[in-house]
C-alpha cells in the first residue's frame, strides 16, 4: 500500500489523507521541538479546526508510538496510523509502523505502516508512506525491496 496526502490517489497512490504538504510540514515544525504540549500549539494550526484536533491527537498518542519527528514524513506516518486504525476493528487487528528489517549485520529497510491479525500476528497490509505526490515510485520500489527480502527469507528456510 501506497499512502500519501491530498490528490495523492489522482497520481496512483492507494491511500490519502486530507492534508497538504504545507501543512505537514507546519505540524512537523511544531511537533519536533521538545517536548510540545497543546498550550503550545501555533496559530496557523489553531486556525484550522481540522489541524487543530489533529494536532491534538497527535499529541496524545505519538509518545506511546515512539515518534521522535527526526523527519517530516514521520508527520504523515503516524497520521497514517491514526487514519487507517479508526477504520479497523482493533479487537481483531493491530496497526503499527517504523518497522526495520535486517539482513545479517545491517538495516535492508523499514515498513511505515504494518497491519496484521491480534489473533495470530500474520500480517495481511504492509505500506509506505510519502508526503511527495511524485514519490509514488520510491514508495512502490521500497515494497518491492521488501517482498524480495521475504522471498529470499522464505527460499533460504526452505533450504535448511
Amino acid at each position: 500500500m501506497a499512502y500519501g496526502i491530498s490528490q495523492s490517489t489522482k497520481r496512483g497512490f492507494d491511500q490519502e489523507y486530507p492534508i497538504s504538504r504545507g501543512e505537514v510540514a507546519s505540524l512537523w515544525r511544531f511537533l519536533k521541538r521538545k517536548n510540545p504540549v497543546e498550550q503550545d500549539i501555533p496559530g496557523a494550526l489553531r486556525s484550522k479546526p481540522h489541524l487543530y484536533e489533529l494536532t491534538k491527537e497527535i499529541l496524545e498518542t505519538y509518545v506511546d508510538m515512539d515518534f521522535d519527528f527526526n523527519s517530516e514524513g514521520q508527520v504523515l506516518e503516524i497520521i497514517a496510523i491514526l487514519d487507517l486504525g479508526a477504520k479497523l476493528n482493533l479487537d481483531e487487528q493491530f496497526i503499527t509502523g517504523s518497522i526495520a528489517y535486517y539482513a545479517p549485520n545491517r538495516q535492508l529497510g523499514e515498513l511505515d505502516i504494518v497491519i496484521g491479525s491480534v489473533k495470530d500476528c500474520s500480517v495481511s497490509v504492509v505500506g509506505e508512506v510519502k508526503i511527495g505526490k511524485r514519490r509514488l515510485g520510491k514508495a512502490r520500489a521500497q515494497l518491492a525491496r521488501f517482498r524480495r527480502f521475504i522471498r529470499n527469507e522464505w527460499e533460504r528456510e526452505r533450504e535448511i
